[in-house]
């Protein structure tokens, strides 16, 4: 009988002694690593595709990629030697690889999923530079709970334990400290997190002066990121049904250990998917070209009357912001779309971004996409 069990759970394990949870965690650790994996490649070969040389979020989507393969070869690790299975079933030496495989994944943790946010809050400060300094401010301000939170989650789960061995070879002289309440109140500032770099670009986003279905196909893709805050809240409820007393870990812990690497994944792939439309939008065909073009292509439009007040504006040689224009050959083709968002942190009053603050850049070698003009064109 393992130590410490009680004969009550000892006839439950018994009667469930096939169950095994491991496939899955296996199976699903693998399709959301390839998913990762592929979308970190689209979004350089987009990069390439624009002639664009890597930003700072690039760099750290690719850190964050390979913090999650450190993840990934953790967890099948804990598979392979008992995860998902329950304890009687384990064994004691199995369980005590299992632990140290589970330990190593609780400490990439922090790191990884850490930088899949720094990833996409550097995304949206090329993208939003032009806007209000408060936004600025509130994505300094995320970014700084955000970099407290993992120092303190590394540390935390690094030494919860002394010595560090005891975690995974039970030392009975070992002195932990509860662990179920640290990881509880880490996994709720994290959700808090995650719903903050989710929400923060949406106002913003929906008050672009575009039509009003592909502010739905943009916003759509952060409801993609919604997965990643459902996984957090999930793993929070998980993590505080747990007991310091419990002993069938190997069972119970296997749901709060997937996704503690479903959240890194989600992340990854939501920060690549705004940059990906290059791609879709020229090799793509038939229904799903259709799809992504709806979603992230450049429309001409027209402004009413009102606004533009004649005909003969579209044929100036200096057009101003907010008409869709093309250069002449020499000087490479390219769409100005309108830049105009309203800026709800300060007065109400709207941003309009000049060519200057789009930073469009053109020559006989080709066109430089700005930032701003590539959440359109190459990115949302």
């Amino acid at each position: 009988m393992a130590p410490g069990i009680t004969p009550q759970e000892l006839v439950y394990e018994g009667v469930h002694f096939r169950d095994d949870k491991g496939p899955a965690i296996v199976g699903g650790s693998v399709v959301l690593i390839v998913v990762a994996t592929v979308a970190v490649v689209l979004r350089l070969v987009s990069r390439r595709t624009k002639r664009t040389a890597w930003g700072s979020d690039d760099y750290t989507v690719v850190l964050s990629l390979a913090f999650a393969y450190g993840m990934f070869i953790s967890i099948i690790y804990c598979a392979r030697y008992g995860l998902g299975k329950h304890i009687i079933r384990v064994g004691f030496v199995s369980a005590s690889k299992m632990g140290r495989a589970l330990y190593v994944l609780e400490a990439i943790y922090p790191a990884c999923t850490t930088a899949t946010k720094v990833s996409i809050l550097l995304l949206y400060r090329r993208i939003f530079t032009t806007l209000n300094p408060y936004f600025r401010y509130c994505l300094y301000i995320i970014s700084t709970v955000l970099v407290g939170w993992a120092i303190s989650g590394f540390f935390t789960t690094v030494f919860q334990c002394t010595p560090i061995h005891s975690f995974w070879d039970g030392s009975e002289d070992r002195k932990c400290i509860d662990e179920v309440s640290a990881l509880v109140g880490l996994a709720v500032i994290n959700t808090l997190v995650n719903a903050s770099v989710l929400i923060l670009p949406m106002p913003i986003l929906w008050h672009l002066n575009m039509p009003r279905r592909r502010k739905v196909a943009i916003c759509g893709i952060f409801v993609i990121g919604s997965g990643d805050v459902i996984g957090s809240i999930v793993r929070t409820a998980l993590t505080a049904k747990l007991k310091t007393t419990d002993v069938d870990l190997t069972w119970l812990e296997a749901d709060a250990a997937m996704l503690a690497f479903v959240e890194p994944c989600l992340g990854i792939i939501c920060a690549c998917l705004p940059t990906m439309r290059p791609i879709f939008g020229k090799h793509a065909s038939g229904l799903f070209s259709n799809m992504f073009s709806n979603m992230f292509s450049s429309k001409r439009s027209v402004k009413d009357s009102q606004q533009s007040g004649s005909t003969n504006a579209a044929s100036d040689d200096r057009p101003s912001v907010g008409y869709p224009v093309r250069l002449r050959p020499e000087e490479g083709w390219m769409e100005l779309q309108e830049r105009e968002a309203v800026d709800h942190m300060g007065a109400g009053k709207g941003v309009r971004a000049s060519e200057r603050e789009i930073g469009v850049e053109t020559g006989r070698g080709g066109t430089r996409r700005g930032d701003l003009e590539g959440f359109h064109e190459g990115g949302m």
